[in-house]
C-alpha cells in the first residue's frame, strides 16, 4: 500500500504545472466548486452584515392613495436630521415603510398589503406612523388600538399633510426594558412634533 502511494507521489511530482492542475480539476472538481460556492455565500453574507443600515426610527406609510418611491425616498431625507442618532453608527437615518393600499380596491397587491400591514403592525419595529383618516381609524379601533397620540400634519415645509396625520405607536412593557427601544420613541415623539406643529 506504502509502495503504491509513494509510486503515485512519484508520478504526480513528475507531471508538469498545467498537468498537475488538470489531474487536480479532473478528481476534485466537485469538491472546488462546492468550496468556491460556499466561499462565494459566506462573503456575501459578510458583506451584507458589515454594510447593512439600522434606521433610528422607522415608520410606516399608510395612505388609500399610492405614493412613489422616490417621495417615500425624499421623506426620509427630510426627517433623518431631526433624530438622534441611537444605534451609535455615526448617521441619522430614517427608514419610512409605505404599506399603502385602498382597502376599497379589489386586487392582488390589495391582498398582499392587506396582509403585510398586520404583519408590520405586530413586529413593532415602526414607532410612527403617517396615515390618512382611513388608517388613523384603523389604527385606533384594530386590535384594541395600536397608537397613544395622533395629530394632523400642519408642517407643510416637510410634506404637504393636507389630509394626512402622525400617529405614535403605543409603548409595550417590553419595549420599556428595551433603552434602544425607548430611544426610537424619543425620536419617534421629535418628528411626531415636528410634523404636527403650525
Amino acid at each position: 500500500m506504502d509502495a503504491d502511494r509513494t509510486a503515485a507521489k512519484q508520478a504526480f511530482s513528475a507531471l508538469s504545472a498545467t498537468e498537475k492542475i488538470k489531474h487536480i480539476w479532473y478528481y476534485y472538481k466537485t469538491h472546488i466548486i462546492i468550496g468556491l460556492f460556499a466561499l462565494s455565500v459566506i462573503s456575501f453574507g459578510i458583506w451584507e452584515y458589515v454594510n447593512r443600515v439600522i434606521p433610528d426610527l422607522e415608520m410606516l406609510y399608510l395612505t388609500t392613495g399610492y405614493v412613489t418611491d422616490g417621495y417615500i425616498g425624499e421623506l426620509e431625507q427630510k426627517l433623518s436630521p431631526y433624530v438622534d442618532d441611537v444605534n451609535a453608527d455615526g448617521k441619522q437615518v430614517v427608514s419610512i415603510i409605505d404599506v399603502s393600499f385602498n382597502p376599497d380596491e379589489v386586487s392582488e397587491f390589495t391582498m398582499a398589503m392587506s396582509q403585510k400591514l398586520p404583519l408590520q403592525l405586530m413586529g413593532g419595529d415602526a414607532k410612527l406612523f403617517i396615515c390618512d383618516e382611513t388608517f388613523l381609524n384603523y389604527l385606533q379601533t384594530a386590535d384594541g388600538g395600536w397608537i397613544t397620540e395622533w395629530g394632523k400634519i400642519e408642517n407643510a415645509d416637510i410634506i404637504d399633510g393636507s389630509a394626512l396625520y402622525a400617529a405614535v405607536r403605543i409603548v409595550t412593557d417590553s419595549d420599556r426594558r428595551k433603552p434602544k427601544q425607548m430611544a426610537e420613541y424619543g425620536n419617534a415623539d421629535k418628528v411626531y412634533k415636528i410634523l404636527t406643529e403650525k
